[in-house]
């Protein structure tokens, strides 16, 4: 199933503008009887089954949430809230960041004993299998880490977290919304080889290149939208092939602290 709805976001994506999305489900629930172990393995199992998923994220395990209906607790995949989180912040934002608000939810019954999942004292490695988790820090309750659904070994750093993913759908509708102008519109080419004109690939980069700064300006690294020089233009249909590459920012993991003490003399 997660294949399957991945295949369907694919296909999203081929499809042209605003057709760029993404989505988050969750592994099942603990079953009653069933162990953390086992639970855990059977999740492992999944992931092995299911391997990268390019458009989706999975969560692991739950929390407690008040209705805003009864005033209850209720238990819910902890996947609910974290979609919600990842859907309100810029797509550069990394929502493991705790300067922000933490999660309304509950991980622990009034006792603090473990009535839900923390993935650092319950989950154990499930968020190195590519589980969207829960994680208390001392200002609240935060997602551990915003996850594709991959092997954290598996994958390089600019296709491990949400955000590069969403950055990687925002990049391509900007510049998809560029070209759309331009088609239909005339443009120059070389009389002997049928090739785009330098001076008109080099407009066509600008144009698309500015508008990309404009739009994805202190959310990136970098960007480059560059125009193929090597398609013959007496073809029908008429196509140009357009390459864009993205630099997502980089996200600090860990801070090395060492003080030294400097006795004066």
């Amino acid at each position: 199933m997660a294949q399957a709805i991945d295949a369907i976001f694919a296909g999203y994506y081929a499809r042209g503008l605003n057709q760029e999305k993404s989505w988050i489900a969750s592994f099942r629930t603990q079953q009653d009887g069933e162990t953390l172990t086992n639970h855990k393995t059977a999740a492992q199992t999944f992931q092995g089954l299911v391997g990268q998923l390019f458009f989706g994220s999975i969560g692991f395990g739950d929390c407690k949430i008040v209705s805003a209906i009864t005033g209850y607790l209720h238990k819910r995949p902890f996947a609910l809230l974290a979609a919600i989180d990842m859907a309100t912040v810029s797509e550069e934002v990394d929502t493991a960041r705790t300067d922000r608000p933490g999660l309304p939810c509950i991980l622990s019954d009034i006792n603090g004993n473990p009535d839900c999942y923390d993935s650092i004292a319950d989950n154990g490695s499930m968020d190195d299998y590519g589980f969207v988790t829960a994680v208390t820090q001392p200002e609240g309750i935060y997602v551990n880490n915003p996850r594709m659904f991959v092997l954290w070994q598996q994958v390089s750093t600019s296709m491990t977290f949400v955000m590069m993913r969403d950055l990687m759908n925002r990049h391509t509708s900007v510049a998809r919304q560029y070209f759309r102008k331009q088609l239909a519109i005339g443009i120059q080419k070389d009389l002997k080889t049928g090739k785009i004109l330098e001076s008109e690939a080099r407009r066509l980069e600008r144009g698309a290149n500015d508008l990309e700064n404009d739009v994805l300006r202190g959310q990136i690294s970098g960007q480059s939208v560059s125009v193929s020089r090597d398609d013959n233009l007496n073809n029908l249909p008429v196509t140009l092939t357009v390459t864009g590459k993205l630099v997502t920012l980089v996200y600090l993991q860990t801070i090395e602290w060492t003080e030294q003490i400097v006795q004066s003399l």
